[in-house]
């Protein structure tokens, strides 16, 4: 099984490989339809992860334990786990 970052590597390469030909007007388009295809998987990645933070809470890891095992801070664990995502303004 591919890595997730490898599969969607491959995933856009190619739309790129064809951007070229495209006439400026279409690069645009395109380049803004994959640009919200990006954020909505980002989206989604970001969620995954405050689900798996949350249930590792839930099943009694602390703070700290987490962030060893992630290479994350446990004040970033925290503001994960309470929704805060650095790309997120409206919060």
């Amino acid at each position: 099984m591919a890595s997730p970052v490898v599969a969607l590597t491959k995933a856009i390469q190619p739309p790129l490989g064809r951007f070229s030909r495209l006439n400026p007007l279409e690069q645009v388009t395109v380049a803004s339809e994959m640009n919200e295809a990006l954020l909505d998987a980002q989206a989604t990645v970001a969620a995954l992860r405050r689900g798996a933070i949350r249930t590792l809470r839930s099943n009694g890891y602390t703070l700290n334990e987490i962030a060893q095992q992630t290479g994350m801070t446990p004040q970033r664990v925290h503001q994960l786990e309470i929704g805060h995502d650095r790309r997120d303004k409206s919060k």
